[in-house]
């Protein structure tokens, strides 16, 4: 999976994720990550706040504009 890493894919689908979510009419979208994941700054990156944390994972959402 390393070789996946740095080339936009994981930016590209949760745009993706973002846009349906927005075309069907959601306010927000929350999600969980592990602060340890590479992922928690793509999320930060993307418009995610936390808003919630806890030991080792935080709880973030993405208010999402019509």
């Amino acid at each position: 999976m390393d070789s996946w890493r740095n080339r936009g894919v994981g930016r590209a689908l949760l745009r993706a994720v973002l846009s349906v979510a927005r075309e069907r009419g959601l306010r927000a979208v929350s999600l969980s990550v592990e602060r340890a994941n590479f992922a928690a700054k793509l999320y930060a990156g993307e418009g995610f706040t936390t808003v919630e944390s806890f030991d080792d994972a935080d709880t973030m959402v993405a208010h999402l504009a019509n």
